[in-house]
């Protein structure tokens, strides 16, 4: 968790509300909770990944872990993002790995998309680039998840103890800043529906909207509505937050 997400902006506005944070770390939460079962684990951590990354490797060096060990990321589009970017890859300490970013999250691969590699031509409005790609695009099927025992953990690691970050470590609400109580904040009542985060419930969501009350039937009927949690999918927060692949909900709206 990069502190710089949780401050404040130049407009005086919280740069990310405890809900949304909450939902964040919920979503974390239960990654590890999934790569436990797979007999793995998630290390969590706060602070700049600039400062903590170079460190956990330097750690992961002297413990003996091979110094050809891949650094794999999210790769990343927007200004904020690529100076962390950049600043992660000028931290990191020479010759301990190497450090690549992977494009995922996406429902097409960018380069199979119908525009130039710049994308200069890409229509700035949703209902013309849909035509064009749905025309021209095959939407890839989403990967299996991994098996059991095939992301195997360091035999040992050995954490700086000033480091806020470890296998079992989990912020709370006054790490990123907020007010003690504000993760237990009970729901607004006015809500359509609980918000959480998290692969599980998101997986839970969708079964809910295709399968369960079969809502996608009417979807055309109803998804210009206001009010009720099922007028449309509300799959939009676990999207966005890596909790449910766009590829998968196209593979399940197939089968359909």
């Amino acid at each position: 968790f990069d502190p710089r997400s949780y401050g404040t902006t130049a407009f005086g506005s919280p740069k990310t509300g405890a809900l949304r944070a909450k939902f964040l770390l919920e979503s974390v939460l239960d990654l590890r909770a999934k790569l436990r079962e797979l007999g793995s684990d998630l290390l969590v951590g706060y602070g700049r990944p600039e400062d903590i990354i170079p460190r956990i490797v330097t750690a992961a060096a002297e413990d003996g872990v091979p110094a050809n060990t891949e650094l794999l990321w999210q790769e990343q589009v927007t200004s904020e993002e690529l100076t962390v970017d950049r600043a992660l890859r000028s931290a990191l300490p020479a010759g301990t790995v190497e450090a690549r970013a992977m494009s995922s999250g996406l429902l097409y691969a960018k380069q199979d998309l119908p525009f130039q590699p710049d994308l200069k031509d890409m229509p700035d409005v949703f209902t013309p680039f849909r035509n064009k790609v749905e025309a021209k695009c095959s939407i890839p099927k989403p990967l299996p998840p991994p098996g059991k025992g095939s992301l195997p953990l360091p035999k040992s690691l050995s954490l700086p103890d000033d480091l806020l970050a470890g296998f079992d470590f989990v912020p709370d609400a006054s790490t990123f800043g907020y007010d003690a109580h504000a993760f237990s904040v009970a729901a607004d009542p006015r809500g359509v529906m609980p918000f959480h985060g998290g692969e599980t419930v998101a997986l839970s969501r969708l079964k809910h909207y295709l399968w369960d009350k079969d809502c996608l039937k009417s979807y055309f009927e109803t998804r210009n509505g206001m009010l009720g949690a099922d007028y449309s999918s509300k799959f939009a927060p676990w999207l966005a937050h890596g909790c449910l692949s766009p590829r998968l909900v196209a593979s399940e709206c197939a089968r359909y």
